[in-house]
C-alpha cells in the first residue's frame, strides 16, 4: 500500500497542477467565444427597440458592438470609438471591408447617442440587422486566420 500511495500522490498533484493552470484559460477561451452570442442577442434587442424608442436602440446596438469587441479582443471596451474598432479588427481579422462596415454602423450608432435629431429607428433597425450579420463574418473570419494572428 505505501508503494503504491507516493505515486498516486505524485499524479494526483501534477493534475491537480495542470488543472490550475489551465482550467482559468479555458474558461476565459469559452467566455471570449461566446462573446459573438451576447452580442447578437443585444443586437436582436435593438432591433426590436427601434420601433418604439430610436435613441434606445442606438444606445443598445452601441453597447453590443462596443462591448463585443471588449469581451472577444480582451480590451477595455468603454473607451473603443470608431476608429479604435477598425484599427482593431484590421489588426485581428485582416479584413478591411469587413471593418470598415462594422466601424460604420458604430460611428452612427455612437452619434446618435449624443443627438436625438441623429437617432432614428428605421436605421437603427437595418443598422442591427446589418450588425448581427457583420459580427457572424468576424466569426467566421477569425476562425479561418491562423493562430498567431487571433493573439
Amino acid at each position: 500500500v505505501l508503494l503504491t500511495l507516493g505515486p498516486v500522490l505524485y499524479v494526483r498533484l501534477r493534475i491537480g497542477h495542470y488543472a490550475a493552470l489551465h482550467i482559468p484559460s479555458i474558461a476565459e477561451a469559452g467566455w471570449r467565444r461566446r462573446a459573438a452570442s451576447r452580442a447578437t442577442g443585444l443586437l436582436r434587442q435593438a432591433e426590436r427597440l427601434a420601433a418604439t424608442d430610436a435613441l434606445g436602440a442606438h444606445r443598445t446596438l452601441c453597447e453590443a458592438l462596443k462591448g463585443y469587441l471588449g469581451e472577444r479582443f480582451t480590451v477595455p471596451a468603454a473607451g473603443l470609438t470608431p476608429a479604435d474598432a477598425r484599427k482593431l479588427l484590421i489588426e485581428k481579422t485582416g479584413n478591411a471591408a469587413l471593418a470598415e462596415t462594422f466601424s460604420g454602423i458604430l460611428e452612427r450608432s455612437f452619434n446618435a447617442t449624443f443627438t436625438s435629431a441623429a437617432a432614428n429607428g428605421e436605421v437603427a433597425g437595418h443598422d442591427s440587422q446589418a450588425a448581427a450579420h457583420v459580427v457572424q463574418e468576424i466569426e467566421v473570419a477569425l476562425r479561418s486566420e491562423p493562430r498567431e494572428k487571433r493573439s
